[in-house]
């Protein structure tokens, strides 16, 4: 019998809801809590118990702390994304092999002509398919990312390029979630891990920042501007506009005049009122500057 779109949408929402849980409630759950779990904001709280204890490990995903934060694309969004690649020429189902929904269990949704699958493995999978569109392909590239959340998108493209190496950039907690990421679909040994405080200036092939670099305080934007992102042949980094006064942060405007070569596209699908891309670097285009 073939369901209604309607009945599939209230299907995937209950089972949804079943999985989602609250921090302070799942703290049972973790062998090894932090020594002063206070002192830590949700977000690197879930990092930390997600990357030492195996129960945590299997559901952080769908914690709603963390689903605030990184796991908050949803199934209208995802068919939005399948629109997507078919603009750019693409078959989403060429990219399935590289979805992990079972992994942390996230949110997943029965979206049109990709599937029952987290519409967050398909963003990654989109960006993948971008970076390739404007840089060709990625083999044999050194690549830093800068704000890696749990490793998806950086697991994606080691999993789908023969690359060089590829750094993650971020604070200790999401790095110890990464390494546990990356070791459950076996894509380590290419991977380098950097806190902010050990960041060398040194060339790069191509620097990835997703709603990262935008959201940091100036001082941070400094010093990461002049260790890696002056120091990269190539970029792709999507542009929100959240922080506070008080960060002062750049604008999109001002980050993209500080970079020669440099081109604002729309965020395509748009995930915020005014999230943009700026690239620099490339030679292909996705037909919207």
């Amino acid at each position: 019998m073939k369901l209604s779109k309607e009945l599939i949408i209230v299907i995937d929402r209950l089972r949804n809801r079943k999985r989602l849980w609250n921090l302070p409630n799942a703290l049972s759950l973790a062998s090894n809590n932090p020594e002063s779990l206070s002192e830590l904001d949700d977000y690197l709280t879930i990092c930390k118990l997600a990357s030492q204890d195996d129960k945590f490990f299997k559901k952080f995903r769908s914690c709603s702390s963390y689903r605030a934060i990184l796991e908050n694309v949803d199934g209208k969004s995802g068919l939005e994304l399948v629109n997507a690649f078919e603009r750019l020429g693409k078959d989403v189902s060429e990219f399935r092999h590289l979805w992990h929904g079972e992994i942390g269990a996230p949110y997943r949704y029965h979206v049109k002509r990709a599937g029952y699958v987290s519409p967050t493995e398909l963003r990654y999978s989109k960006i993948i398919l971008e970076l390739e569109t404007l840089f060709g392909s990625l083999d044999s590239y050194s690549i830093s990312e800068i704000g890696v959340g749990f490793g998806g998108q950086g697991g994606q493209i080691l999993a789908s390029s023969n690359v060089r190496s590829y750094e993650f950039i971020d604070l200790v907690e999401p790095l110890g979630l990464v390494k546990r990421y990356l070791k459950e679909i076996q894509q380590l040994d290419k991977a380098v891990f950097t806190t902010p405080n050990n960041l060398q200036k040194g060339r790069r092939d191509l620097v990835i920042s997703n709603y990262a670099f935008s959201e940091l305080n100036r001082e941070l934007q400094e010093s990461y501007f002049e260790k890696v992102i002056s120091q990269s042949t190539r970029g792709f980094v999507i542009y929100n506009h959240i922080t506070p006064p008080n960060y002062k942060t750049m604008t999109a405007a001002e980050f993209a005049s500080r970079i020669p070569t440099s081109e604002i596209f729309s965020e395509t699908p748009l995930s915020y009122p005014g999230n943009v891309l700026v690239t620099w670097g490339h030679s292909g285009s996705l037909g919207d500057e």
